[in-house]
């Protein structure tokens, strides 16, 4: 009998699987077996995924272009190992096909960025995969395994973390989903996964016994370690052992879970001996890297076949990587040199930016689950000096917490979730003896609550969680989901069961404490702890999160977030108590999060790779992106266009689909403005008064050129976001620069959807001899449009930097420059210069953009670190 909601989602989903039918068949083939209260959600559920459909990633490729032909000829037949996973990803684990297919498209483009196994005879593939915090990384690179194992890789190593907990949490994954495989037919022997090291605590990586002779069969072989210098070096020495010819045949997967975090190298790299300042840093001639670094990199350059891919979910050292490191005995540094992949956002995810919003986007409409911590209640939790004597007390926020877990837990039981775990953090302070006061404190709380609400002041206690319910839990769940809104009395009689269900653990190095959510399915737990909570370690279904932790590092800040995650179902009922300095340095952190995936979006269209141009790090004013160690290779560049113009010079023109685009996209900005507030000359239409986020908008849907280097929409964003958060940019003039009078030669007026204008006739511009460049569309006296006329009174001829220094530093000029597809026919030629379009006929008239900056008196020139490849581009 299926009795519950989650339980009931994947016996319909796995029957749709099967039998190749639609939700609505599905529900109806396992209706005898699930309550009528379930039948129709479960419906809905199913019918919804079929909806999702999640954009395709963006990626890095390496120079080497002859890897992505290879795998488009591996026959997908012949696979055995990922269409296993695949049928178990979403027959066991319950993932909607769109997300499972999701994954399959994007170990595709890892999987054909690295050199084919079976026919290459020596690679050295290393690379980057870029995902969420909390987001299902193990999933992609169990599939990248799967798939890496059907076209000819033998051994995997998979490097997860550096705790215990965290390795036996990623082995008891990769045995459930490709080893194992519980409820499926076990493997052909010849064909079974072996794995080296075991499902325990103390089961981490130890030859002993282990059989070499395992490498030299066709199993694939699977070993899960922690970095750890002891047992990095029992790895290495054992396949030291190994004879050279196996080794060097050995087709290799070295995958490093959470590689931000003790891979890169704090240390120096000792120069080659015949190469005396090859390597020298300034930790002095022969510094050694540092010893996690150095043995990854020993193990990971001992092979001749090898594939090295990084995982990360904040890549900020990783991308800081000197590139072109080398040590005479670990070899060359892990710079991800060949790839680097940007997972696409899963479906349901909840990130940064959903719950605590963007500071450049005031649309990203977060969640109000947010509950400010005052800093009297962090002076009472958190040592601000190291002060043995300190002993944290219970405060009103942390006790607030605690009710609101108590009401998020029994509403779940409500919602027909009770059998599933339920989990609360928090994490005050990186001091081990004040977890354990902590710990102590709040586990005499839940004495203390479960006695006072059945023993001798029920009344009291379900009167308080009754107005916190009606008043603060009733209005978001309205929000989010109108119809899960219940009054106080549907859930008050699951409260007891709640309670009485509920633990409290320790997760530190002075406990024993651990969370096994595989042997209790249903735990619901209150965890307190600090380093082993900021890391890989998952808390299954947090509903309530305390934090009040100050970390200075956007790595260390971004991973101490273990709400981030899916909470699709019941987000409304989680809460994050956090101090309000915290909550702005999220919010400031969803922004260099963006513009870092937008860096490879840009990577990935202009088909660069990561030895082309350095991926550039927004810099924060109280935050650094690492630790300053692993910054060693960084350096700073500032973009700014203060009393500067910039213009889209060059344009695809044999990509007539995207010229259409941005005239239509122009169309719609200049309709959207109403009708123009006058004819600066005539038929050039000027309004004044438009605000930035109209300006933003356009610059957003308008596309320019891929190719170019010196004029990019990101860049330019942020630099009017940074200039409007001063006040300055806040309104704009819009002008369209078309020519004053009709030229026939040019072809009539244009229509740009402008609102009672007149007429607009297009300009003409020549492109340079052989290029799609048209070296420049601006001309000076255009950049005095909207400008006082008594100003600019005899300064005909004067330079457009003259005209830039009389407008008012909160105005920008936008110059919309309509340009004929007829341009260069009729005239009479110019030198080195040739016609738009060879025939005007197949061409399109071309929309140019220019921008008049003022000069600034709060210039917010964008800091960004950089890691010094090539030449930094503005």
């Amino acid at each position: 009998m299926i009795e519950t909601y989650d339980q009931a989602v994947r016996i319909a989903r796995s029957t749709m699987s099967a039998l190749g039918c639609d939700p609505e068949t599905a529900v109806t083939i396992i209706a005898g077996s699930m309550p009528d209260g379930l039948r129709e959600r479960v419906r809905e559920a199913l019918t919804l995924e079929r909806q999702i459909t999640i954009t395709d990633p963006y990626a890095i490729v390496s120079a080497e272009r002859r890897r992505l032909d290879w795998l488009r000829h591996v026959d997908p037949s012949t696979f055995v190992y990922w269409p296993r996973l695949r049928e178990y990803l979403i027959d066991r684990r319950g993932l909607p096909e769109a997300t499972v297919n999701s994954v399959d498209r994007v170990t595709d483009r890892i999987l054909s960025a690295i050199d084919n196994p079976e026919t290459t005879q020596a690679f050295k593939v290393r690379g980057l995969v870029l995902g969420y915090v909390q987001s299902g990384k193990t999933t992609n690179y169990s599939a990248l395994m799967a798939k890496s194992a059907d076209v000819g890789f033998r051994l995997f190593i998979v490097l997860s973390g550096i705790h215990n907990g965290l390795r036996l949490q990623t082995q008891k994954r990769l045995q459930a989903e490709i080893v194992t495989q519980s409820g499926f037919p076990p493997l052909e022997a010849h064909r079974a996964w072996r794995p080296l090291t075991r499902p325990v605590m103390s089961g981490d990586f130890n030859p002993g016994t282990v059989d070499p002779g395992l490498l030299t069969s066709p199993n694939p072989v699977l070993v899960i370690a922690k970095k750890n210098v002891s047992v990095l070096n029992r790895l290495i020495g054992w396949l030291d052992g190994l004879p050279p010819a196996v080794r060097q045949q050995l087709q290799t997967m070295v995958i490093d879970d959470e590689a931000d975090q003790a891979t890169p190298n704090t240390g120096g790299n000792r120069p080659a001996a015949d190469d005396p300042e090859a390597g020298a840093d300034d930790l002095g001639d022969d510094a050694e890297p540092s010893r996690i670094n150095e043995k990854i990199r020993t193990l990971v350059n001992g092979f001749t076949r090898v594939a090295y891919v990084a995982y990360t979910a904040t890549p900020f050292a990783n991308v800081l990587i000197d590139y072109r490191a080398d040590d005479r005995e670990a070899g060359q540094d892990l710079y991800p040199r060949d790839f680097i992949v940007d997972l696409p956002k899963p479906h349901g995810y909840f990130g940064a930016e959903r719950i605590f919003g963007r500071p450049d986007d005031d649309a990203f409409e977060e969640l109000d689950i947010i509950r400010t911590v005052q800093e009297e209640d962090v002076d009472a939790l958190l040592p601000r000096k190291r002060d043995p004597a300190f002993s944290p007390r219970l405060t009103a926020s942390l006790r607030q917490a605690f009710d609101d877990f108590v009401l998020a837990g029994s509403a779940m039981y409500q919602r027909g979730r009770g059998d599933e775990p339920a989990s609360m953090l928090i994490h005050t302070s990186y001091l081990t003896a004040v977890q354990q006061q902590l710990t102590r404190q709040v586990a005499e709380e839940l004495v203390e609550i479960v006695r006072a609400a059945w023993l001798y002041r029920r009344a009291a206690v379900e009167a308080r969680l009754r107005r916190r319910w009606e008043e603060d839990f009733r209005a978001v769940t309205q929000s989010v989901y109108a119809d899960r809104d219940v009054p106080f009395d549907a859930i008050r009689d699951h409260i007891t069961t709640f309670l009485r269900s509920v633990v409290v653990r320790q997760l530190n190095s002075g406990s024993e404490d651990e969370l096994d959510y595989d042997l209790d399915t249903d735990l619901k737990v209150v965890v307190v702890g600090g380093n082993r909570l900021s890391r890989g370690l998952t808390l299954e279904n947090l509903l309530v999160s305390y934090y009040v932790r100050a970390a200075l590092q956007y790595d260390t800040l971004m991973q101490m977030g273990r709400w981030f995650g899916f909470r699709e179902g019941y987000d409304d009922l989680t809460r994050i108590y956090t101090t309000a300095q915290l909550a702005l340095w999220f919010r400031d952190l969803a922004l260099v999060e963006f513009e870092l995936r937008e860096e490879i979006e840009r990577y990935d269209r202009e088909h660069l790779t990561p030895l082309d141009f350095a991926v550039r790090i927004r810099k924060h004013p109280a935050l650094l992106p690492t630790s300053r160690l692993k910054m060693k290779a960084a350096a700073m560049m500032s973009l700014s266009y203060d009393a500067k113009v910039v213009q889209t010079i060059t344009f695809p023109l044999n990509d007539r689909a995207w010229l259409e685009r941005n005239f239509e996209t122009t169309r719609g900005f200049l309709g959207g403005l109403g009708p123009p507030n006058e004819h600066w000359a005539p038929h050039q239409p000027l309004w004044r008064d438009v605000p930035v986020r109209a300006v933003l908008e356009f610059l957003t849907a308008y596309q320019m050129d891929r190719g170019a280097t010196r004029v990019q929409a990101d860049l330019l964003r942020n630099y009017i976001r940074g200039q409007a958060e001063k006040d300055q940019l806040l309104r704009w003039v819009v002008a369209v620069a078309g020519r004053t009078a009709e030229e026939p030669r040019l072809g009539g007026p244009i229509d740009l959807g402008i609102v009672g204008a007149q007429p607009v006739f297009p300009i003409e511009r020549r492109r340079i001899e052989g290029q799609h460049n048209l070296k420049a569309i601006v001309s000076a006296p255009d950049e005095a449009m909207g400008l006082d006329r008594a100003l600019i009174a005899g300064k005909q001829g004067a330079p457009g930097c003259a005209f830039r220094a009389l407008r008012d530093s909160a105005e920008g000029l936008l110059l919309i420059y309509p340009i004929s597809r007829r341009s260069g026919h009729g005239a009479r030629p110019v030198r080195k210069r040739e016609p738009l379009f060879a025939h005007p006929e197949e061409g399109v008239d071309v929309i140019g953009v220019g921008i008049s900056f003022p000069r600034s008196i709060a210039e917010a020139a964008v800091e960004y670190i950089v890691q010094p490849i090539g030449t930094a581009r503005a």
